[in-house]
């Protein structure tokens, strides 16, 4: 159970630090939210593999909701902001089309 979940620290906090990175068009807090808690996730998992020594180990189950919540959200945001750009293109294009007329 253990390792499973230090996988999974690991894998959510990586793949927060991507989206903090590579999914374009994120505001400023959207990139520093993910990049912070996914760091948190790594921080947590790093102190647990090296320096944990026994005892209780919280199990948070944001590890396993939040880069799904993440992910819903970045997918939603980049399709709001597709379909705002092909709106504007097409009123672009209209205005193009009647001023030709």
């Amino acid at each position: 159970m253990e390792l499973f979940y230090l996988a999974f620290l690991f894998i959510s906090g990586v793949l927060l630090l991507l989206m903090a990175g590579l999914i374009p068009g994120q505001q400023a807090w959207e990139r520093a939210m993910n990049a912070l808690i996914g760091a948190g996730f790594i921080g947590y998992g790093i102190y647990l593999l090296f320096f944990f020594t026994g005892g209780t180990i919280v199990i948070l189950f944001k590890v396993f909701i939040v880069p799904i919540a993440a992910i819903i959200y970045a997918v939603k945001g980049w399709k709001e902001r597709r379909a705002a750009k092909e709106r504007e293109q097409s009123l672009v294009q209209s205005t193009l089309d009647a001023s030709v007329r």
